[in-house]
């Protein structure tokens, strides 16, 4: 499958606000989108744009409970396709497992995404391309 562009990288941690001031201390953070609750996802989230690298996103929840437990805070790679669906059936016939089918997602001011597993990279994750920016971007 070509055509994935690497969008982020996905954070898991207790407490947004408390991860965000860490990360912003240690890193040149440019700022940081409006925190929302994600139903459908059953999360807390934002993105931070750093002066340089990849966006990160924090994710805070019961989705992610028992890795920040196990002190396992690098939760997801993103990944932006064009067409969802096919993406999700290209992968799925290179052996990737459906984690969480297509949704639509508050934090990508209702893009869809999806969760799939991989065995190089693990879990990863898929939005669909339109071009819009996190719900409150920087």
């Amino acid at each position: 499958m070509q055509g994935l562009k690497f969008h982020h990288l996905g954070l898991a941690c207790q407490d947004i606000e408390e991860a965000k001031a860490y990360l912003s201390l240690h890193m040149n953070v440019q700022g940081w989108s409006e925190t929302v609750f994600d139903p459908l996802q059953q999360a807390w989230l934002c993105i931070g744009k750093l002066e340089e690298g990849p966006e990160l996103e924090l994710i805070a929840g019961d989705v992610v409970r028992n890795y920040v437990k196990r002190g396992m805070f690098l939760y997801h790679t993103c990944w932006q396709v064009a067409d969802l669906e096919q993406a999700v059936q290209s992968l799925e016939k290179q052996g990737h497992r459906v984690v969480s089918a297509p949704k639509k997602t508050v934090l990508f001011a209702g893009r869809q995404v999806a969760f799939l597993h991989s065995e190089i990279l693990g879990l990863m994750e898929l939005v669909e391309t339109d071009g819009g920016e996190a719900k409150g971007a920087v």
